[in-house]
């Protein structure tokens, strides 16, 4: 037996006046990137992939997109009326909501065809049907001629073209959401009486939410506003000050736009209106600005844009009073906003950054030193109320992900955006920017590296760099793929991490493959004659063989190495490790010969953050290489040692962005770090550090993660493609440290799929990476109930604080309840998940307090909301709102150092 119920958040529309907000003839870039998130933040696109305009759309697809348009749904215990359709999977569910809700009909083969393309004349059929608006298009003459002249009449088919691809369904379906539509407004001698009313659409009357519309003068944290003060987000439209917390917001700062609001005065939803144009121009092709004109070099000509007399000038954020030179700068972009239609721009939003090289790091009064420009430095313990925000981008690979400021890493280039009043910075840590190799040729403006030339930033001329023709040399890269700094002199001795030895071939040159301190991978040819370990007599570059390759398994002697080559490239000098003098004597001008000691040898270590210690072995500095590797290497001269190749991708020279704070090595669990230490100063500080803390080997998700990884709350898992098209997913994970996004190695992901161990949102995890910053290991530690009313919790075995223990007494463990009272720096639970206490079982109607220092917390509200970081103040109990949020807490010996925070819809 069937059971079905229609759940309607509003009134069923009965009919529509001709109206469209977004009438436009065609959909460019821009207006398609807006219609896109006006849908995304009303959760219409939910689970469909919008990133290509041009791509078709599935049926199924388009129908969960008019399903969620209506913001109506249906209930059911049974769904077989589409043969190829299981109410389970992917957008089933949403096909059979739009079977009851009338959205489509029952086929006479029983067939939907959820994967074939959605064409036009169907598309179209839908969304009036969606609307409520069936009969009348059967009056018109029904299927397809009545729907589409119906569509015509309403407006929702501008910007459609009948191609109907990504871009058309996102105009359809923009378009019916701002229909003004009927409203039944009484019965009078069975005649029904309608009204009409500009204000009354889709979104007013399914979503619940008011319209307001005008110039957008503060956008979260930016703002066009004398001495605005605020860090807290929000948007100002028209004059009027609104709530918003929607991500990325201030992109619409100078628009004019079309927003709608809740009624607890929230903006959930922004449409850039069709009164806007744009232009985007670099800030160092601007020649002159005067009269409020801005004169620009395009090509070989010259191009004048006016700007309106009352302009708005915003620098990276914020109102700025301008000089004419502000028009004009090296590094960054400039958007012209016309936001009134007059030809005039309005607002004139400068994107400037200045590039800093970091010398050094006081983590302890987080402090950002860089003693290559003028001894500058950030201290951003001092900025107070200012809002500051850190990212990742990965020049090589075009991929940027949020990041915090323990991710700066001593030698690191950034690229950093400060606002007018100074209260809002923006730093960029670049990764993925080296460029290594032979310097071929010398411009006024260029450097050829191995046959690619690279432009010289201002930064780098200023800084008075020198390099000479001939030399091998290093070079840090800016976002948009200029030199920026040079990293070695191309001369002295450098540490490298020795990987493969090719020996010499007819013609050919034997060759070394290392990874070099810009963490880049380079083959160097080997000089026929090399000097090792700074021995007088030169050896045969062959004869390298036996210290670098163990002949039986014909595998890499994986080591720290230093070398330097010759103008030509090759390597001409290598010194290999000899151990230190026993009697903890630091020799600075080696011993024997030999330059390159080592002091300590795959011993376990601690990092404490707070001054880069690695303890008990001194302090890592901006200019100590620091290489990641495999943690089986440790095994090395061992009996169970196995002789292998590792894949590049297992090592890394990292600074200390990998190394956790308090981490211990162990002798007993061997998962935890181990260090080789290299080459020490007077002051205990190493030049190389090698830490085995890769999986390396097999890469397999049952590498687990280590106990003191930081635990992270799934925000989203949605379907990727990795560098080499292999098909995987991309987790966006929730932390108190803020939002990151990781790719999963394809070899585990289809580990994880084979077990149906994929994450979900809501779970809670623990991750291990690789140098390529994919995820190679996955610990599950809580996954909920897909009510979020029970949650299991996978323990491990054994005992002792490096357990995930169920004994909440250990350092490790996890408590599950519902939140009685919270407050004075007390959490009471009571229990839902039942550990144990001392050795003692707790049953589940016990109640149990915890110590919790917790400013934030990671919550969960609903599979349609973000899961994001607020105020641990906000924690709703028992005694404020009656039944209480249910808390999962990492519990450090009865102190709740991260909450996680699961709140019914």
């Amino acid at each position: 037996m069937k059971i079905k119920a229609i759940i309607l958040s509003a009134v069923l529309l009965l009919n529509m006046l001709s109206f469209s907000a977004f009438a436009q003839s065609d959909i460019a870039d821009s207006d398609y990137e807006h219609s896109a998130d006006f849908l995304a933040m009303l959760g219409i696109t939910d689970g469909i992939d919008t990133s290509d305009a041009s791509r078709r759309v599935s049926r199924a697809e388009f129908a969960a997109m008019t399903v969620n348009m209506t913001n109506l749904s249906t209930v059911t215990t049974d769904a077989d009326e589409f043969l190829d359709v299981d109410i389970s999977d992917g957008f089933g569910s949403k096909i059979y909501d739009a079977l009851y809700l009338g959205i489509v009909s029952e086929a006479a083969d029983g067939m939907f065809r959820p994967n074939d393309d959605i064409a036009y004349e169907p598309a179209v059929k839908m969304v009036v049907e969606g609307l409520g608006y069936g009969q009348k298009a059967r009056i018109y003459g029904g299927y397809p001629t009545g729907y589409l002249r119906l569509a015509s009449e309403l407006g929702i088919l501008s910007g459609v073209d009948k191609a109907f691809c990504l871009d058309d369904a996102i105009s359809l379906v923009a378009n019916a959401l701002t229909c003004e539509v009927w409203i039944i407004n009484g019965l009078s001698e069975d005649v029904i009486d309608y009204k009409t009313s500009p204000d009354r659409t889709l979104l007013t009357e399914n979503f619940g939410l008011s319209h307001t519309n005008g110039i957008v003068y503060t956008a979260g944290i930016y703002s066009a506003n004398y001495a605005y003060d605020s860090v807290v987000p929000s948007i100002e439209i028209g004059g009027k000050k609104y709530d918003c917390s929607i991500e990325g917001v201030e992109k619409y700062l100078g628009y004019s736009v079309d927003a709608w609001y809740d009624k607890d005065g929230r903006v959930t939803a922004i449409y850039a209106s069709g009164d806007n144009t744009e232009i985007t121009i670099n800030g160092k092709d601007v020649l002159d600005y005067s009269d409020l004109k801005l004169t620009v070099e395009s090509g070989n000509k010259e191009k004048k844009y006016n700007l309106s007399g009352g302009y708005t000038y915003i620098l990276n954020g914020r109102l700025h009073d301008q000089t004419n030179a502000d028009f004009m700068f090296e590094n960054g972009t400039l958007t012209l906003i016309d936001n009134s239609g007059d030809g005039k721009y309005d607002f004139v939003v400068a994107d400037r950054y200045e590039f800093f090289r970091v010398a050094s790091i006081d983590e302890l009064s987080r402090i950002i030193y860089d003693n290559t420009n003028g001894n500058s430095n950030i201290e951003f313990s001092n900025l107070g109320d200012s809002y500051y925000e850190f990212d990742t981008y990965n020049v090589a690979k075009g991929t940027r992900i949020s990041s915090n400021f323990d991710a700066v890493t001593a030698g690191a280039l950034l690229e950093i955006k400060q606002s007018g009043d100074g209260q809002v910075i923006s730093v960029t840590i670049l990764t993925g920017n080296g460029v290594s190799g032979t310097v071929e040729e010398i411009g006024t403006d260029y450097i050829v590296v191995n046959g690619e030339s690279y432009k010289l930033s201002d930064y780098f001329v200023a800084n008075g760099e020198v390099v000479s023709a001939g030399i091998q040399a290093s070079f840090l890269l800016s976002s948009d793929k200029r030199i920026v700094a040079k990293t070695d002199s191309g001369s002295t001795m450098l540490y490298g991490y020795y990987l493969d030895f090719k020996k010499s071939s007819g013609f050919e040159k034997a060759q070394i493959k290392l990874l070099t301190t810009d963490n880049t991978i380079l083959t160097y040819p080997v000089a026929d004659k090399v000097k090792v370990n700074n021995a007088s007599a030169l050896v045969n570059a062959n004869d390298l063989y036996s210290d670098l390759i163990y002949d039986q398994s014909q595998t890499p002697i994986y080591q720290v190495i230093k070398y330097s080559a010759n103008a030509n490239g090759e390597l001409k000098a290598i010194d290999f490790a000899a151990d230190a003098p026993s009697d903890g004597i630091i020799v600075t001008d080696g011993i024997d010969g030999d330059s390159l000691l080592r002091y300590a040898s795959k011993e376990p270590f601690m990092y404490k953050s707070s001054g880069s210690l690695i303890v008990p072995f001194g302090k890592i500095v901006s200019n100590t290489a620091v290489f990641s590797v495999p943690f089986d290497l440790t095994k090395e001269g061992k009996a169970d040692f196995v002789y292998e190749r590792y894949d590049d991708e297992n090592f890394a020279c990292v600074g200390t962005t990998r190394l956790k704070n308090d981490l211990k090595g162990s002798t007993v669990n061997q998962t935890d770090y181990r260090i080789d230490v290299y080459d020490y100063n007077k002051n205990y500080i190493p030049s190389a550090v090698t830490v085995y803390d890769m999986t390396g080997g097999g890469v397999t998700k049952k590498i687990a993660p280590v106990y003191s990884a930081e635990s992270n709350m799934v925000d989203s898992v949605t379907n990727a493609l990795d560098s080499d098209e292999n098909e995987t997913v991309k987790i966006t994970l929730c932390a108190l440290s803020g939002y990151n996004s990781y790719l999963v190695n394809s070899e585990v992901y289809e580990e994880l799929k084979k077990d149906n161990d994929i994450p979900v949102k809501g779970d809670i995890i623990r991750y291990n990476l690789n140098a390529k910053n994919e995820i190679v290991g996955i610990a599950r530690d809580v996954v909920p109930s897909a009510d979020k009313k029970s949650f299991t919790v996978n323990f491990e075995s054994g005992s002792g604080e490096d357990f995930l223990s169920s004994n909440i007494s250990y350092r490790f463990s996890y408590g599950v309840g519902r939140v009685k009272n919270f407050g004075e720096g007390l959490l009471t639970l009571q229990f839902i998940n039942t550990p144990t206490s001392w050795g003692t079982n707790v049953s589940a109607s016990d109640k149990l307090s915890f110590a919790s220092g917790a400013t934030k917390a990671v919550l969960y509200s609903g599979e349609r909301n973000p899961v994001r970081v607020i105020n641990a103040a906000d924690i709703k109990t028992e005694a404020n709102c009656g039944a209480g949020d249910v808390i999962v807490g990492r519990t450090t010996y009865y102190n709740m150092t991260t909450i996680f925070v699961y709140r019914a819809e």
